[in-house]
């Protein structure tokens, strides 16, 4: 073997790498979450981690390179590869006393093409791809700054390839391909839950928490709210008394104010706001003193009382908790499409349906 054939077999393993390498990359940067990478740069991944994330935010364009360099390497190796391998596995075969010249020659080309064709779907296809999904992060980390060069020095090929493919899909009636990771259904997202408990990723309770939370949109208020005829409200046009008998008798910690009706509800009381509240259910009405009646005079109870938020009975549980979580609030009122009340929710209702 003379130096000249030595350097292409060199040069064919090396494109068979160079394979293997945008067909890891490829499957790297699809398989690994942006969040992922995004976490990763916080934790200090440095430049790499930095490039990971713009690769990322354009993975249509950084596909297409991948894509354009597997189709350069391959192309090469046919180019390179065979004619070498065959070129030295010739004279091996003479020498063997193979027979005819064109014998030999033919047996060498076969056996040389066998073994490229080897080469490039082991090495260069198969091993990478499975290293590309079994470790996505590490690969799309270390494949980012290689990848970022060679995008950069091929991006007028690579953009007149793309633009070229789009133009085609187009002709073909066909909106162009995009690579971007896609919401999922809550549908798709309960598959994924229920696969991941089959595989042990999920236990039993994380299943479970997980399917309530999905199953929160499907639901209405109206499945669980206190009913009216269930509610305790204090009421601004009744006597001090009867508030009293109500706080004292039902124990709560909040508590609708309605204006002589539970259609009428001006506010909510927070337990917290009467304190200090001689709650003595021993003693007789006309017993409890001066002070708890100007607690519960009705010039106080509007003073103090928050505002309350009304829903929809027809609402998803999960816009009961988007409401609770930007109002700060814990109790809303449920009403019908003609605005009376049938019912209130309270955060607790929501978060038991969430945990059970």
């Amino acid at each position: 073997m003379d130096g000249t054939q030595l350097l292409l077999l060199l040069l064919a393993f090396f494109l068979v790498l160079l394979n293997g390498f945008f067909v890891a990359a490829e499957f790297a940067f699809v398989k690994v979450r942006a969040s992922r990478i995004e976490q990763l740069v916080r934790e200090g991944a440095g430049s790499r981690g930095r490039v990971a994330r713009r690769i990322l935010g354009q993975l249509d364009g950084y596909l297409a390179a991948c894509q354009f360099g597997i189709t350069l390497a391959s192309l090469g190796l046919g180019w390179v590869g065979e004619p070498a391998l065959g070129a030295w596995l010739e004279p091996l075969f003479e020498a063997l006393g193979f027979g005819a010249p064109a014998a030999a020659r033919a047996a060498a080309v076969v056996i040389a093409f066998t073994l490229i064709t080897f080469l490039h779907v082991v090495v260069g296809e198969q091993a990478p791809k499975s290293l590309g999904i079994m470790r996505a992060e590490p690969v799309a980390l270390w494949a980012a700054w290689p990848l970022r060069l060679f995008y950069v020095l091929a991006y007028p090929a690579i953009a007149l390839l793309s633009g070229s493919t789009n133009a085609f899909l187009r002709l073909l009636g066909l909106p162009p391909a995009s690579e971007h990771e896609h919401a999922h259904s809550p549908e798709e997202l309960s598959m994924a839950v229920e696969t991941s408990h089959e595989q042990g990723l999920l236990d039993a309770e994380q299943r479970r928490l997980l399917e309530n939370a999905l199953a929160l949109r499907n639901r209405c208020l109206r499945e669980i709210m206190v009913p009216r005829p269930d509610m305790h409200v204090l009421d601004i046009e009744a006597s001090v008394e009867s508030n009293i008998e109500t706080l004292c008798r039902h124990h709560h910690t909040r508590y609708p104010l309605a204006r002589g009706d539970a259609d009428r509800i001006v506010g909510m009381i927070h337990i917290k706001d009467l304190v200090p509240f001689p709650c003595d259910t021993k003693r007789e009405p006309g017993e409890r003193g001066e002070e708890t009646s100007r607690l519960l005079e009705p010039e106080r109870l509007l003073a103090i009382a928050r505002p309350i938020t009304f829903i929809p009975e027809v609402a998803p549980i999960d816009r009961a908790l988007r409401t609770f979580q930007a109002s700060g609030s814990h109790m809303a009122m449920v009403v019908d499409e003609w605005g009376g009340v049938v019912g209130l929710v309270t955060l607790e209702d929501v978060l038991e349906e969430l945990v059970g």
